[in-house]
């Protein structure tokens, strides 16, 4: 596989504390490097300690907040109503279908 060079600034004290605690851990900062994207590629979102630093970009924390608020409205109108909705799986029904139960409500059809 073909490989890229990076190079990067860093304060040079920060720099010399990192390599200490890579170096105690076996890593050198290349290996550290590889291990981080490898971590992106595979989990498609940034580690925890890494906050983003894009204005608007969801957390995985927010993203899980905004799945499990999904269907809110559906849930708190079955809620207060007692009428329940199809879920997800059973699909709505088609608009053909629904002109026909109300024709035939209205006994407009011949059944």
């Amino acid at each position: 596989m073909p490989t890229v060079q990076m190079n990067t600034r860093l304060d040079s004290a920060m720099k010399a504390a990192g390599d200490a605690v890579l170096r105690r851990n076996g890593y050198s900062p290349s290996a550290a490097t590889q291990a981080l994207w490898g971590y992106l590629a595979t989990h498609q979102q940034l580690p925890e300690f890494m906050p983003p630093r894009k204005p608007g970009a969801l957390t995985e924390a927010r993203r899980q907040e905004i799945l499990e608020g999904e269907g809110l409205a559906v849930r708190l109108f079955q809620r207060m109503t007692g009428v329940s909705a199809p879920s997800p799986q059973e699909g709505l029904p088609s608009y053909d279908d629904l002109r026909r139960a109300a024709y035939a409500e209205r006994g407009l059809l011949d059944d």
